[in-house]
């Protein structure tokens, strides 16, 4: 199994309903068609962002 793990700095601008909002579209993405919306929603709010796979 791969663990993978996002994480992510938002601008200082980014309220906290969108990174509510963030949340609630990333929690059931993975599989699904619609990730690409969601990347399009996300893109705009970080300004930077960390990525991390390792094996368990």
């Amino acid at each position: 199994m791969i663990k993978h793990v996002v994480m992510w700095k938002f601008k200082s601008e980014v309220t906290e309903a969108d990174k509510l909002e963030m949340k609630r579209q990333l929690e059931a993405y993975a599989g699904h068609s619609e990730h690409l919306k969601v990347v399009e929603f996300v893109k705009p709010l970080v300004c930077e962002r960390a990525v991390v796979d390792y094996q368990i």
